[in-house]
């Protein structure tokens, strides 16, 4: 069966290139079970590459052409794409860390279903790990963290028989439903009249953004140590944090749980830049993907880290404004259309990108930050607990760093992406983080001034 791909899934594999690997990452690490756990991974092992079916989208392959499509293949050389590796002594943050920031820099294969599997054996305490990676262009980050979540259970003692690629998926591979929105207007056309006057008026309220504080335009983000060309090797930096402690935060606060992951990537971005006397002057600029509603596609949501204001407290209050303004603003184009909404503001970034001329292009933005929803309960793999889910998002040319928050059963797990020649002390982002956090509950908790 063939099905041919949207246009902003063209647009992943276009943006693709030896540099700009456009796979996306997860590392799942998990707890072995007390019985059996001297054999566990060979059973483990056994079992993935022991899957008689692999369904879509675990067994796409590729067809170029002028319109690209997928097509289902049922060879899928699982014994190529689930590999064994073992972490040399002692196996510690420091090693998982330098092996998954070598797997996620290296492209898949075009030639093969566009995904790899690593089980990752010799961690200490008692743990393993399995860092998947998967091409952008087969699905977005919520529905890669669905089919990454949906082949477990909530069930301690469930005993699993097939590997993620032969359970049925729980993603969004509808391949149809991205013109339902089109069709309609086009046979409409009342409906054409209104979703015509609604889009010319969100991009009115766009260019005319000071009329609405807090909302952001495109190509207004200053150039910083971000913006520039980078190479193909990335390096992986993990933060985690309880959602009571963060909620209590954004109480207290008055603001909403996502604008407080950004406060802390933008308080942590601007000490990083200081410490090297390179902070814009300027707010630097996040982009915010979002899939709202019944959309069939992901919109970008352009909300300031205010990097420029001091003062932590009002920091925060300024990025809520823009997230909320951000937010607000996406809501009120169509729904069905918001991806060409965003398709269309993202035009001038894509062409830069394509053409190699994207130093010479105004940056949309400066870094991508990601929050996603996962499993609210732990999840198991036959008796093996999945501790921490860190989610990679991947990097575009003069776009060296990605933020990546999922929330998995009662914390936050954040994963950070970055190039490596660019951002070589990345892991400091991740320390500089906790003590933000730490900074603004003194102030908002503790009541001590900033």
């Amino acid at each position: 069966m063939t099905h041919f791909l949207k246009p902003y899934e063209r647009s992943w594999l276009m943006l693709g290139s030896k540099s700009t690997p456009m796979h996306l990452g997860a590392l799942l690490i998990f707890k072995l079970p007390a019985r059996g756990a001297k054999s566990y991974i060979s059973n483990l092992i056994t079992m993935l590459r022991a899957q008689n079916t692999v369904v879509a989208p675990w067994n796409y392959t590729l067809v170029k052409g002028l319109r690209p499509s997928w097509s289902e293949t049922a060879e899928v050389d699982l014994d190529y794409h689930v590999r064994h590796i073992a972490l040399p002594e002692p196996g510690g943050e420091r090693e998982l860390g330098g092996l998954v920031s070598r797997l996620h820099s290296h492209t898949l294969d075009m030639q093969r279903p566009l995904w790899e599997c690593h089980l990752i054996e010799g961690l200490s305490d008692g743990r393993f790990a399995l860092f998947i990676k998967m091409h952008h262009s087969l699905t977005d980050t919520s529905g890669f963290i669905r089919l990454l979540t949906s082949w477990l259970s909530p069930s301690k003692s469930a005993q699993l028989s097939a590997a993620p690629w032969a359970t049925p998926s729980a993603a969004d591979i509808n391949h149809d439903s991205w013109t339902q929105p089109l069709i309609e207007n086009a046979l409409n056309p009342k409906q054409a009249l209104q979703s015509g006057l609604a889009m010319g008026g969100a991009f009115t309220r766009l260019l005319r953004s000071s009329a609405r504080p807090g909302l952001k335009r495109p190509y207004q983000a200053p150039r910083s140590p971000l913006n520039v060309k980078i190479g193909p090797s990335r390096r992986l930096a993990t933060q985690q944090y309880s959602l009571a402690r963060l909620s209590t935060l954004a109480e207290a606060s008055s603001s909403s749980l996502e604008s407080l992951i950004l406060y802390l990537c933008a308080t942590a971005l601007r000490r990083f830049f200081k410490e090297y006397n390179a902070l814009p002057d300027a707010p630097l600029i996040a982009a915010v993907p979002r899939r709202p509603g019944s959309d069939n596609g992901a919109t970008i949501e352009l909300v300031s880290l205010a990097s420029d204001i001091a003062d932590p407290v009002r920091r925060l209050a300024a990025i809520n404004q823009s997230y909320l303004a951000a937010k607000s603003h996406i809501a009120e184009v169509p729904d069905g259309l918001q991806w060409l909404y965003t398709g269309i503001t993202a035009m001038p970034y894509l062409l830069g990108q394509l053409s190699g001329a994207s130093a010479f292009v105004p940056a949309m933005f400066n870094i991508s930050i990601h929050s996603e929803q996962g499993p609210e309960a732990a999840q198991y793999c036959n008796g093996a607990e999945l501790l921490d889910l860190y989610p990679m998002f991947p990097l575009a040319q003069d776009g060296a760093l990605s933020i990546t928050c999922l929330y998995y059963a009662g914390d936050a797990h954040i994963g950070i992406c970055g190039a490596r020649e660019t951002l070589p002390s990345l892991q400091r982002l991740a320390l500089y983080m906790e003590q933000a956090l730490i900074g603004l509950e003194s102030i908002l908790i503790d009541g001590e001034t900033a």
